[in-house]
């Protein structure tokens, strides 16, 4: 590894910023993610991260990563070379190669072992006590319950200061009038639409299985897969894409794509709905027209290889096999544990 990062040092035109500009890229879009969907985690998490271990200033920096993302995202290539020389290349280093011994867990073992007898050998029975005694205090100074002055310390902001988020609603059901709702009016099913704003955007094709024969409705896993590990016809232009540039654009362009049974689902395990199929994709709403190009390549123009189909199909009859074990012991446990 260290012969490929000197080889960059002394050639730095070796070094493909546009990937690294890619890849800052999309931990951009996964920290706005977080903010979306974990807010409370993210925000707590980090407020306790730095109550511990860091300093009250460092808050702000902690809680607005996305500037110095973008930052980094804008960098030279002479930065990203003398961040590897100062951190690595030139830092003092040492590497350790390990193997794994199925000998030397047998004889941590023992060690471990011995090594308590002889500190009970050591302590004997009044230092035993001893400890003992140590452990029940700190055991019940830990469970005295927190004062009440401590709670009530708190500060609880008004609830008239707190900023919520605009929310606008339409339905189909009821007797609304806004634009929204009357183009909800022609669907046959009732819906309810919450308009929030979000940087992202997510489409669904839901497809309707209630026709396909039963013995093709068994292969809806294998196409579940094969969807994003296959050659596709590149809508608009119908260019045939090979699976490792899909993986890379969709890496640099998209959030998250997933296609399965059900609303959700696992491998061999259908989720709520099962009569349906799902594609999602989700991408930053302003490239709301290449995430439909995408949906229309994913679901018009994949290319089904035979031997990717074999790669796959291997795969997961291998998923399969352990799934079938580990339901077996779950099984087994249940029973007899």
């Amino acid at each position: 590894m260290f012969e490929v990062l000197k080889s960059i040092q002394r050639d730095p035109t070796t070094f493909d910023i546009e990937r690294m500009r890619r890849l800052v890229g999309k931990s951009i879009r996964e920290f706005y993610v977080t903010l979306e969907e974990q807010a409370h985690e993210f925000l707590a998490g980090k407020s306790i991260e730095v109550f511990l271990y860091g300093d009250a200033s460092d808050i702000s920096s902690e809680l607005q990563a996305d500037s110095l993302l973008l930052e980094l995202q804008a960098a030279t290539t002479n930065f990203w070379i003398s961040i590897l020389n100062d951190s690595i290349i030139d830092a003092p280093h040492v590497t350790v190669i390990g193997r794994p011994s199925s000998g030397l867990s047998v004889d941590m073992d023992r060690f471990e072992c011995k090594r308590i007898e002889e500190q009970i050998s050591l302590l004997g029975p009044s230092g035993l006590a001893s400890c003992g005694a140590k452990l029940a205090l700190a055991e019940q100074a830990n469970a005295v319950p927190s004062p009440v002055s401590l709670l009530e310390s708190f500060i609880v902001p008004d609830i008239s200061k707190v900023e919520l988020v605009p929310l606008v609603s339409a339905s189909n059901v009821g007797f609304e009038t806004s634009h929204l709702s009357k183009q909800l009016s022609s669907l046959p099913f009732s819906l309810i639409c919450d308009s929030i704003p979000t940087r992202f955007v997510e489409l669904t094709t839901i497809c309707s299985t209630e026709t396909l024969p039963l013995e093709q409705r068994f292969l809806l896993e294998l196409y579940a897969e094969l969807i994003f590990e296959s050659d596709v016809r590149l809508f608009p232009g119908n260019n045939v894409i090979a699976l490792h540039d899909v993986i890379t654009m969709l890496d640099q362009q998209a959030v998250s794509w997933v296609a399965h049974t059900g609303s959700s689902s696992s491998p061999f395990s259908c989720g709520s709905f099962s009569q349906s199929f799902q594609l999602g994709l989700k991408f930053p709403e302003t490239t709301y027209t290449t995430a439909v190009n995408w949906m229309r390549t994913f679901m018009t123009g994949v290319v089904f290889n035979p031997d990717r189909i074999r790669i796959v199909c291997t795969r997961l009859h291998r998923h399969e096999k352990s799934q079938t074990f580990f339901t077996w012991i779950s099984v087994l446990g249940y029973f007899f544990v």
